[in-house]
């Protein structure tokens, strides 16, 4: 990576009072803890430094990556020769009014959740333990339990790859399972989510159930990376193929198909970007050779 880039965010980064960090170890930004050090790794705090960091980075040439809490995200062993951005403290705002909340980037689900209940504002109940910022979230349409963020997005505000920001509405939205495109690429600044007024207990109550579902069924204390794999468009989910395939448990290093739930893996303490790769393609050849079905990886491996 080019110092008169690195030296050109620290600048920004100096002027805003921001974070800044080379070779930055991302085992210490992901869910599953693996990965390398990013060359850079920039916290901007309001979207006018991100627009000013991004457009420095682009006019560049240099690589980059958004990244949220990293939930989902498998960052490589020798590390990322490139800026890793995570949207920071004036990008994790909210504010509501008639009915649709709008959301920075950067902020969690979880805090939202916490000011949905308190208000009583029904609609994003089933992202209830989804480690995920607002920009992850939808820029991969999460979904669980029959819900999806497409379901209750209204519009984004993106700053596209140009450097413009625009506005997006719905119907330029072109939403799939566990993706979300749009005209020009870019990145998501703000989200609005149009949701409905009832009662806090009734939100808290649903909540309270969608946690505990996952809480029951999927290995939440454990290190891992959520569901590895798309569910296939028609038969059985990922969990059940990998499972009957005889799978489950299977392990490659350090890394291991949870016994909870196979369409998790596990990072048992010292498992590499490697060995997670490597029991990726093992549970892919497995399932296709029993079944004939070729998985596809949910999770983004860079």
């Amino acid at each position: 990576m080019r110092l008169d880039t690195v030296r050109g965010l620290e600048k920004i980064s100096r002027e805003c009072r921001s974070v800044l960090m080379r070779d930055h170890e991302m085992r210490r930004r992901g869910t599953i803890g693996i990965g390398g050090p990013a060359k850079v790794w920039y916290m901007p705090l309001s979207e006018n430094e991100l627009e000013r960091s991004l457009k420095l980075i682009i006019k560049s040439g240099e690589r980059f990556f958004i990244s949220g809490n990293g939930s989902n995200v498998l960052f490589p062993d020798e590390g990322f020769n490139g800026v890793v951005v995570r949207p920071g403290e004036q990008l994790s705002r909210w504010e509501y009014s008639e009915r649709r909340l709008t959301a920075s980037s950067g902020m969690s689900f979880s805090s939202i959740l916490g000011e949905c209940v308190k208000r009583g504002l029904s609609g994003l109940e089933f992202m209830a333990g989804i480690p995920a910022t607002v920009g992850g979230a939808v820029k991969n349409n999460a979904s669980s339990y029959g819900g999806a963020v497409i379901d209750v997005l209204e519009k984004i505000l993106v700053l596209d790859e140009l450097g413009n920001k625009v506005w997006l509405s719905r119907p330029c939205l072109d939403a799939g399972y566990r993706k979300l495109r749009w005209p020009g690429g870019g990145t998501i600044l703000r989200a609005v989510f149009s949701l409905k007024e009832t009662s806090p207990k009734e939100v808290a109550g649903a909540v309270k159930t969608a946690l505990s579902q996952k809480l029951s069924s999927q290995p939440c204390e454990k290190r891992t990376l959520g569901c590895v794999f798309k569910n296939p468009v028609t038969g059985p989910p990922a969990w059940k193929l990998i499972h009957e395939a005889g799978m489950r448990d299977e392990r490659e290093g350090g890394a291991a198909v949870s016994g909870k739930h196979a369409n998790f893996i596990v990072n048992e303490g010292n498992a590499t970007s490697r060995d997670v790769s490597c029991l990726v393609e093992k549970i892919k050849s497995g399932v296709e050779k029993k079944f004939g079905v070729r998985l596809e990886e949910e999770i983004e491996i860079l």
